[in-house]
């Protein structure tokens, strides 16, 4: 009488699984938990250093609107309101790295 293969082959990989090139497949970290541990940590990293990256496109962004109000200060007195400068700066690309909020704020500090 023949075996089925199913129990064939749980059979044979007992011995398999001790042979030199069996090693190959077996997964690198081998136990859940530590995968899962490992996951989760790169996770947090991974989201701090977007953080970080945004962070720094933002202080960049706003030292670039910085410039463009010195650049501009000739224009700007006290009675300038944020539609009149935008219409005159509205298409620098410094103008637009910034939200409305932040623009509107930083040109009402001059």
């Amino acid at each position: 009488m023949r075996q089925p293969i199913l129990q064939s082959t749980f059979y044979c990989r007992p011995v398999l699984s001790r042979g030199p090139d069996f090693l190959f497949f077996r997964p690198a970290i081998p136990s859940h938990s530590a995968r899962r541990s490992l996951f989760e940590h790169y996770v947090k990293t991974r989201a701090e250093e977007e953080r970080k990256e945004k962070r720094a496109a933002q202080k960049a962004a706003i030292e670039g609107f910085k410039q463009l109000l010195d650049e501009a200060s000739e224009d700007i007195d006290h009675d300038t309101n944020y539609q009149t400068f935008k219409r005159k700066w509205g298409s620098d690309p410094r103008f637009e790295a910034l939200d409305r909020k932040d623009r509107e704020l930083l040109l009402n500090e001059r």
